[in-house]
């Protein structure tokens, strides 16, 4: 459906997580949840995740805000990979000598 983003949260000044969601009025319903929001030039501008039938606002994640959340997803299993290598190597420098093996 056609619809239409109400406002760029970060125009004005506000909270980190009201800073994450664009508002916007494309029809959405039960299991819409991750559908993409198209800009007029059809690029991706965020993921439909939720709304609030008083107001009638629906909301987006940005698409910028889960690609850093990805990126630091990547780097925290670099880093978790990279210790346990470092363990890996330590043990088998130590022998299994004194190293309770």
């Amino acid at each position: 459906t056609r619809g239409e983003i109400k406002a760029l949260s970060e125009v004005a000044h506000v909270t980190a997580e009201e800073g994450c969601f664009l508002q916007h009025s494309c029809w959405t319903y039960w299991g819409h949840s991750g559908a993409p929001l198209f800009t007029e030039n059809g690029r991706v501008a965020g993921l439909h995740c939720a709304w609030d039938d008083k107001t009638g606002m629906r909301l987006a994640q940005k698409l910028h805000i889960l690609r850093s959340v990805e990126r630091a997803i990547g780097q925290g299993a670099k880093r978790k990979a990279a210790r346990n290598e470092a363990e890996s190597s330590k043990r088998s420098l130590r022998g299994g000598q004194g190293g309770g093996e």
